[in-house]
């Protein structure tokens, strides 16, 4: 009688995560054709017994994946769980993967309300960019969820966010300049900021987030809400504009400044100085007003950027100017009342122009 081969069985309560797998599943591909794409990873799709298997292997870790989501939706919840038992690195790794996202998507939703209304909307968002409407969904509901969150919170946004939802820094500043556009309503969506990318817009933020926003040590309250104090004050730089001796006087200044640095004549800087001095003074004397913080960027974009841009003004170029209208202005005794604010708004507002200035 032929003797039956050993086997060697392991049995063990561990949850495996593979990670390609949970890949096709953030983007809501069915189990048939994420079969498909998983062997043709693996260089076996023309196997069928292997399509087989894989077909078994991958619905089964569909269906932990649809187990384990509803604790992704608060990941403090999937640390402490007893139920799945998952590596600490496993954890970090579905946590990070569920909440990152298309750059595509997050783009069209930026300055965007989080509201029911907006979801309704996203077929429109998936058309564009080609993401399945339920993975658009998805981020979506991520970035609402971590909006609504953040509301009731004080003190530093980013912080909160990775207290909460455990994610990565990088991470977590991108979820922090969502919250923050959205609930200062910004205009991102315009034809002339199409420019603009994902990152361009998380980097103007971390700006506008540290130097704008109301919370201190002393008085801690939620990072989205903007300093009004600040805004108001930023009324007195008016003075630059509005009064001639100053204005003179600061224009001569910037200009002795630059040449300084540069051999060149400063003819570029006097042909642009009084339009771009009225476009850096009047978008800050106006932002008190809330339409004006709306349209920040598009501000920039049309009162700085676009005349800079027709005088074929290379980046290096705006950098000094910018820095020589600033540096000579503090120097002048009319913005003493209003000088430390001046100094937060004139500081974020030439990172932005060079983070977004194209040429």
């Amino acid at each position: 009688m032929e003797s039956l081969p050993d086997i060697d069985v392991f049995v063990g309560n561990s949850t495996y995560i593979d990670f390609d797998v949970f890949k096709l599943w953030l983007q809501q591909l069915e189990a048939e054709v994420a079969t498909s794409r998983f062997l043709k990873a693996k260089g076996l799709e023309k196997t069928t017994a292997c399509r087989n298997q894989s077909m078994f292997y991958i619905l089964d870790q569909y269906r932990n994946f649809g187990m384990i989501e509803p604790m992704l939706f608060n990941p403090n919840t999937l640390s402490n769980q007893l139920t799945y038992q998952l590596t600490s690195d496993s954890q970090t790794q579905l946590i990070t993967k569920y909440y990152e996202f298309d750059e595509t998507v997050i783009r069209d939703l930026l300055g965007k309300k989080l509201s029911k209304g907006t979801r309704r909307d996203l077929d429109e968002i998936s058309s564009k960019t080609g993401v399945k409407l339920k993975s658009c969904q998805r981020q979506f509901d991520n970035c609402r969820r971590v909006f609504k969150v953040m509301e009731e919170l004080s003190g530093s946004l980013v912080e909160n966010i990775q207290t909460h939802f455990l994610l990565p820094n990088n991470l977590a500043w991108n979820y922090a300049a969502i919250v923050f556009l959205s609930s200062q309503r910004f205009e991102c969506s315009k034809r002339k900021l199409m420019m603009l990318n994902l990152n361009d817009f998380v980097q103007c933020s971390k700006f506008l987030i540290e130097s704008w926003t109301a919370s201190t040590e002393e008085t801690p309250c939620p990072d989205i809400e903007l300093d009004r104090d600040f805004l108001h004050e930023l009324r007195g730089v008016k003075v630059l504009i509005s009064d001639q001796r100053v204005f003179d006087r600061h224009k001569q200044a910037v200009s002795a400044e630059i040449q300084k640095s540069t051999s060149e004549l400063c003819s570029w800087c006097d042909s642009l100085f009084r339009q771009l001095s009225r476009g850096i003074v009047s978008i800050a004397a106006n932002l008190y007003k809330t339409k004006e913080i709306r349209d920040y960027f598009i501000d920039l974009v049309e009162r700085i950027i676009e005349p800079c841009k027709s005088a074929g003004w290379e980046k290096a170029r705006l950098t000094l100017f910018l820095t020589s209208y600033f540096s000579t202005s503090e120097s002048l005794p009319q913005l003493e009342t209003c000088s430390a604010s001046w100094m937060k708004y004139f500081h974020t507002t030439k990172h932005c122009l060079l983070q977004i200035y194209r040429l």
